[in-house]
């Protein structure tokens, strides 16, 4: 990606769930984690791995003259990721696997690893952000339950990201 190019309008910079998602998926691919993108939960396979983003507050800090304006505008912003993992407990005739088991707690383990990668500036992820830099990616959580005949993992991560300067328009 291009990332001397400043976005088409103000709208598509302010698109960071669309455009960090759509990275994130095109990233986790190219390290062997196929991830799933669906509105409808009904119509994912048995076996997923989803990321979610949800931005939150600006961190303070502010570009004094995007694009050579004369207003400042708040640059930075926390965020944080949800990585699901999904997969079905029973074999198909209907018992449990170990197999099936270990293989929902190896696609965790590669999750965290990729995701784990890209804790620095200048990351392998960054070369899909058009407009942005990650700061980090901390860990900050884990649950897993077991929904009938699934095994579903949340891994959640606390981050931080930044309006790249020559992404303004």
């Amino acid at each position: 990606m291009d990332t001397d190019m400043p976005a088409a309008s103000l709208a598509e910079l302010y698109n960071f769930e669309g455009n960090i998602e759509g990275a994130l998926r095109l990233w986790l691919a190219e390290n062997l984690v196929e991830c799933e993108q669906s509105i409808q939960f009904e119509t994912l396979p048995d076996d997923y791995t989803g990321v979610t983003m949800t931005t939150g507050a600006v961190t303070g800090h502010y570009n004094p003259s995007p694009a050579g304006g004369d207003k400042p505008e708040y640059d930075q912003y926390a965020a944080e990721f949800e990585f699901i993992v999904r997969t079905k407990r029973f074999d198909d005739g209907g018992d449990i696997s170990e197999g099936l088991r270990s293989r929902h707690q190896e696609l965790v383990a590669l999750v965290r690893q990729v995701v784990s990668l890209s804790q620095a500036k200048g990351s392998a992820l960054e070369t899909y952000l058009e407009y942005y830099a990650i700061q980090f990616f901390r860990p900050s959580g884990t649950s897993h339950s077991v929904d009938g005949i699934y095994d579903e993992t949340t891994l959640t991560f606390d981050s931080q990201f930044s309006i790249l300067p020559t992404a303004w328009v």
